[in-house]
């Protein structure tokens, strides 16, 4: 059996976490996300690996097999490490944690025990699938980027220093935010439309602006 991505279970998903763990602001604030699962997750820089193992830059991205994060599932003390370059930007980082948060919240670790090991190249694509959705979602729910870039000159700008992201980021989340809105439900919408501008400056010192 082989994985398709599920991106509606992705976008609810990710919509769940935020009112689970009662983030009403945004930027959203990972680390309050991340507090009451700190026993079963574990963030780790690549910075501090390079240190411990005497590695390069270039050695710790070749070892982790990517240029931005990495999440491992530790079987054992049925702990996720998630791996994350701490050479990027803050926006960036931010996202690369979301992203691998997403491998958590989804299940992949259980998922994967069902799955065809012929076919793990191919799941694997789909589960970055998800994960890019469910950390785009997290980070920045679509009805309230479409809300905030609504009569803005420069509304990737906006978008990008909102909600504390990287412009790339910025751009996908706005220009896919109209197709997006088929996942979801009205509860979810007025969820989204509900989170407010927080008034303290986010990664890149850029004090916001509260109406």
């Amino acid at each position: 059996m082989s994985y398709r991505a599920n991106y509606k279970r992705a976008v609810c998903t990710a919509m769940k976490v935020l009112e689970d763990h009662g983030i009403d602001r945004i930027p959203v604030d990972l680390e309050k996300i991340l507090e009451p699962h700190a026993g079963h997750i574990r963030l780790q820089k690549y910075s501090e690996i390079e240190r411990k193992m005497h590695l390069s830059s270039s050695d710790a991205r070749r070892n982790f097999g990517s240029d931005a994060g990495s999440c491992v599932y530790d079987p054992t003390g049925k702990k996720f490490i998630i791996f994350y370059n701490d050479h990027t930007s803050k926006p960036r980082q931010r996202f690369t944690i979301a992203h691998e948060m997403g491998h958590y919240f989804l299940g992949h670790h259980q998922i994967q025990r069902w799955l065809d090991p012929e076919a793990r190249e191919q799941d694997y694509v789909q589960f970055e699938r998800e994960c890019n959705l469910f950390a785009s979602t997290l980070l920045c729910p679509s009805p309230k980027v479409l809300e905030v870039a609504e009569g803005q000159d420069f509304p990737e700008y906006q978008v990008e220093v909102l909600f504390d992201v990287s412009s790339q980021a910025a751009w996908v989340c706005l220009s896919s935010a109209p197709a997006r809105l088929k996942y979801y439900d009205e509860r979810m919408t007025a969820y989204a439309l509900g989170l407010q501008r927080s008034p303290w400056p986010t990664s890149r010192g850029v004090r916001i602006a509260v109406d």
